[in-house]
């Protein structure tokens, strides 16, 4: 996780990539969605890796 630095860059730019790869599949299929399906979509797969990502790094 950390790297030779001691810092998460390599972390955060994974979890960011991951994040954008799920938009981007949910952006993908917004027309067959509700809005609430659109939202629960995106807490379940780009909020919770964003929230669990931002954990360590508060103080």
């Amino acid at each position: 996780m950390f790297d030779q630095d001691l810092s998460f860059t390599s972390h955060l730019k994974q979890i960011s990539r991951t994040a954008l790869f799920h938009l981007w599949n949910i952006a993908k299929i917004m027309s067959i969605l509700s809005q609430s399906d659109a939202e629960k979509l995106v807490h379940a797969f780009v909020t919770s890796r964003l929230d669990y990502c931002n954990s360590p790094v508060t103080p």
